[in-house]
């Protein structure tokens, strides 16, 4: 429901999400919403569900289409747990188009979501062309 209303309101800016089980399928959702959204400067997704698969539909509509969001919190989700080596690979390659790709995004949280050596290697690279900030 929220996410078909991101698609037709054009007034809200900042979305709190916070604390409400918001899983893969509710932030693919979301990240469609984003496509069309144009308001939106602020997403809030801490202490919820989020795996890889939210965090890959997330991304990628963040690197494609969106050119407004600006704050994206992801803290304390379970982003990088997977064990999948194809999902891995898809995830990382991901992680860092979102931050050496032209985006709007400034602050990106990604604390306590089980980041690993090869995440922050994939962050380091993907640093040289800085984009966003990291908490």
């Amino acid at each position: 429901e929220i996410a078909h209303l991101l698609k037709e309101n054009q007034d809200v800016q900042d979305l709190r999400l916070s604390q409400n089980s918001v899983g893969d399928e509710g932030t693919a959702e979301l990240a469609s919403a984003l496509e069309i959204n144009n308001t939106l400067r602020g997403l809030s997704l801490h202490w919820n569900r989020v795996g890889s698969d939210g965090f890959i539909a997330m991304a990628t509509s963040l690197v494609m289409c969106n050119r407004t969001l600006l704050f994206l919190n992801l803290l304390t989700n379970p982003l990088f747990t997977t064990t999948n080596d194809e999902t891995r690979r898809n995830l990382l390659h991901t992680l860092g188009k979102l931050i050496s790709e032209p985006t709007a995004l400034l602050f990106l949280g990604l604390g306590d979501t089980s980041l690993g050596d090869k995440e922050c290697c994939v962050i380091g690279k993907a640093l040289k062309s800085f984009q966003c900030s990291l908490c």
